[in-house]
């Protein structure tokens, strides 16, 4: 890593909070439309088929744990759910979904989920803006059976990354899916690269137990499950 991008990684992470919430709106005006998007296109099937090989492999693992823990009907919360492309796709196969991101996405996640069939529409839980650690602590504990964290942690700023994790898992009822990427990718606003080591050291509390689903690497997105050690009935 150059001196110049640990800098710049540097002075973002000691940013106060709220000029983090400009700079993220900022960055979201700014992405609407790059490649970076999520187009919302209407096909026959309901949602677009713009399967990215990233929301394929997280819904692969949210339906695995919807067998695992037995549930029909399980709610999920998307912790950092940018345009809502996951939301929707959960919708439609019949979790109950909602989201949170610093930024204001609450007209591209409506836009997404309201391409699924009105009868899936009904499982949109609804969107919440602000960070996380206290859009979570508002919530009643083990509010969520699943909660999902994926490319975020790496966003959060010091300050609150500790209060991040814990209050992903005091909303999980069950378990806590967390993917961060793997290498450095050169980005300032990624503000650190996370070992499994470190993740276990944010992560693992008591009654909590961590499972490695996919480990570190180049181009590869490092996953995490969280689980109760005795999950409340």
């Amino acid at each position: 890593m150059t001196t110049c991008l640990a800098e710049q990684r540097r002075i973002l992470d000691a940013l106060p909070l709220d000029a983090w919430e400009v700079l993220t709106d900022c960055i979201m005006r700014c992405a609407i439309g790059n490649r970076y998007d999520e187009p919302v296109e209407h096909r026959p099937e309901g949602i677009h088929v713009h399967w990215q090989a990233r929301n394929v492999q997280l819904l692969r693992w949210i339906e695995s744990e919807r067998v695992r823990l037995g549930l029909p009907v399980p709610s999920v919360l998307d912790v950092g759910c940018w345009q809502g492309k996951l939301i929707a796709d959960l919708c439609q196969r019949g979790f109950q979904a909602g989201g949170t991101d610093l930024a204001e996405m609450s007209a591209s996640v409506s836009d997404h989920v309201n391409l699924v069939s009105p009868y899936t529409r009904e499982n949109f839980q609804g969107f919440s803006r602000g960070w996380a650690h206290e859009i979570l602590d508002g919530m009643a504990p083990e509010a969520w059976d699943i909660v999902v964290c994926a490319e975020t942690l790496e966003h959060i700023p010091s300050s609150v990354l500790s209060a991040t994790c814990d209050a992903l898992l005091q909303a999980a009822k069950y378990s806590v899916l967390v993917e961060v990427p793997g290498w450095d990718d050169g980005s300032a606003l990624h503000l650190r690269v996370f070992t499994v080591a470190e993740l276990e050291n944010l992560l693992v509390r008591t009654g909590w137990w961590m499972t490695v689903l996919q480990e570190p690497g180049d181009g590869v997105y490092t996953t995490v499950r969280m689980e109760r050690e005795c999950p409340t009935a």
